[in-house]
């Protein structure tokens, strides 16, 4: 995608894009094993929607093609804003082949669905069901990446903070006064809103994206990660030269169930 700036990204998907906070450290939850090969290969992995937990990620069902003239002419309307006689042509092309378009659409939008990358992060390092669900049972690690603003979007990937619902909701394709895709790739049921998620997307890529290692800030360790791996990982950050980081260790809070993280 091409690099743009806040205004833009509003501007082309109409909704705003995610500005980090907290100085700008967003955190991954990860097994020891998974945050050791991060650590070792500087790079975050940019997962294909078909590699997450939730089966319900990106789903082309989720679209409705109402195929109106109201609809279609409103949808012509905006690809082509300046050539009536495109939009004419376009809407008598329509016609013929009305029947076809929910299939073709759905395939182009599984192809787009599977190009993409997805790398999930949150800004809570002390969350009990990330700790037992993404940090192998407490056993794993939590990575605090200072990601300040402005500075990858639509460079690199562009973040937004993941909305949650009740009920199922679908997307008329062609009567919306929005973008598609963050209606699309950033709605999840709220059975997942204890992830609070900040999502970020790749465009056209999958797989893993370098980082700058001046950008890990955080390491925090759970409560049962292992002894000999915690010396290992930060025998590797120090060969690798990761010096920016400071160490955590996740422990139970005296005055509640709750979890909390203590430097040293």
């Amino acid at each position: 995608m091409p690099n743009m700036n806040i205004p833009d990204f509003k501007k082309r998907f109409g909704v705003d894009a995610y500005i980090p906070e907290r100085d700008g450290i967003l955190y991954k939850y990860f097994s020891i094993e998974r945050g050791i090969q991060c650590i070792l290969q500087e790079a975050l992995f940019f997962a294909s929607p078909s590699q997450l937990n939730d089966s319900f990620e990106l789903d082309v069902d989720k679209f409705k093609f109402e195929m109106s003239d109201k609809n279609i002419n409103a949808f012509l309307n905006r690809i082509y804003p300046d050539s009536e006689t495109e939009r004419q042509v376009a809407f008598e092309k329509s016609k013929e082949h009305r029947n076809k378009v929910p299939a073709i659409m759905k395939m182009q939008l599984a192809k787009l669905r599977d190009s993409c990358g997805i790398c999930c992060f949150t800004n809570d390092p002390v969350n009990k069901l990330m700790w037992a669900h993404y940090g192998q049972s407490d056993t794993g690690i939590v990575v605090g990446f200072h990601i300040p603003p402005y500075s990858f979007h639509l460079k690199d990937f562009f973040m937004m903070k993941v909305l949650y619902e009740e009920e199922r909701s679908f997307i008329d394709y062609f009567n919306r006064s929005t973008a598609v895709f963050p209606l699309w790739a950033f709605v999840k049921n709220n059975e997942w809103a204890y992830e609070n998620e900040i999502r970020a997307v790749k465009m056209d890529y999958n797989g893993l994206l370098k980082y700058q290692i001046e950008s890990v800030r955080e390491v925090h360790y759970g409560i049962k990660t292992n002894t000999d791996m915690i010396g290992r990982l930060e025998s590797i950050m120090a060969l690798k030269n990761y010096r920016s980081y400071k160490r955590f260790q996740i422990c139970h809070s005296t005055d509640s169930y709750g979890y909390k993280s203590n430097p040293f």
